[in-house]
């Protein structure tokens, strides 16, 4: 019998720096990837460049550059499943924005997925003083936003970072994907989403409410939080195997 053969992202997490962990970033989650492969799966698990045991670019990356990526190693290993963590689902969510054209693509499954990031002062007059000070200003903008998140916030995953994990880190955090997903279910993409109930890292009303055409290709895993491969793991692959067909 042919193993379903299925390519993971996971997420952006700190202790996954290469300064931490030098080992592959899906080794907190191994038992998710031995039910995995358990069930007649054939894991694929990369690391997305500069994590774990990846290479470090010599310069900072942008989201489209991890899509690129992505879109490389889809066409080596050719998976019948891409499946995205967190993070990771917002970089296929760009990855498949870029094949718009008609491409085929894999069953797609974004678990967690951090891809709406949208507040509600959002539009206010703060924010577009901030904007226009950042288009007269950039370098004075970047080092308080630099100091901002070091003293004061004290955010780990900028503040544990080297050079390419901190620029690259301000490059995507504040990217709001909804739009994009919005899209992508219009075109007909194959996209299916699993949240834990629980869930306050990536609540999953935060992302229905903006993209209602993705609740009918939503599952919810109930009482989960945002780490349901570790506390839900025969659940996540049940769904999993449920969406699949399998």
């Amino acid at each position: 019998m042919k193993k379903t053969k299925i390519l993971l992202l996971h997420g952006w997490n700190w202790k996954n720096y290469p300064n931490h962990n030098k080992v592959n970033p899906w080794s907190n989650r191994t038992s998710f990837i031995d039910a995995l492969n358990m069930s007649d799966f054939e894991v694929l698990t990369p690391a997305l460049p500069g994590f774990g045991d990846s290479i470090i670019p010599t310069s900072p990356w942008s989201l489209d550059d991890y899509a690129k990526w992505l879109k490389g190693q889809v066409e080596k290993s050719n998976p019948d499943v891409i499946l995205g963590y967190s993070f990771g689902s917002a970089v296929i969510t760009r990855y498949l924005s870029l094949l718009l054209n008609g491409n085929t693509v894999p069953k797609t499954i974004l678990v967690s997925p951090a891809i709406s990031r949208r507040y509600v002062h959002k539009a206010n007059f703060l924010s577009k003083a901030s904007r226009l000070f950042k288009n007269i200003f950039p370098r004075v903008v970047e080092m308080i936003r630099h100091l901002y998140l070091v003293y004061v916030v004290k955010n780990p995953f900028y503040t544990e970072g080297g050079d390419f994990q901190r620029a690259t880190y301000r490059n995507i955090v504040g990217i709001d994907l909804s739009d994009e997903l919005r899209v992508l279910f219009l075109k007909g993409f194959d996209i299916h989403l699993i949240f834990g109930s629980n869930d306050t890292a990536t609540p999953p009303e935060n992302l229905l409410s903006q993209v209602d055409l993705a609740r009918s290709k939503t599952f919810i895993i109930k009482n989960g939080g945002h780490d349901i491969a570790n506390s839900h793991t025969d659940e996540l692959v049940l769904t999993i195997k449920e969406i699949l067909k399998l």
